[in-house]
């Protein structure tokens, strides 16, 4: 778990405003939740395909190619 939340963590946002043109979104997005302390539930949604964003609600990044290989690994 402290590995996956370190890729999401060090995951760069997208500038305020940018502009996407994304390549059709087939493949499937997961949905992760994490519950804190406080009782907060945070979703994140992270698209395999697409733009490969993700996004908490709060932020929205891109996935490179070796950030999504390692999230996809630790979620198998």
């Amino acid at each position: 778990m402290e590995r996956l939340v370190s890729i999401l963590n060090d995951l760069k946002p997208l500038p305020k405003g940018a502009i996407l043109n994304c390549p059709a979104d087939l493949g499937p997005s997961f949905y992760l939740f994490f519950n804190y302390p406080s009782g907060e539930v945070l979703t994140v949604t992270v698209a395999s395909a697409g733009c490969r964003l993700t996004d908490n609600s709060r932020l929205i990044a891109f996935n490179g190619k070796s950030e999504l290989a390692a999230i996809m690994a630790l979620l198998r």
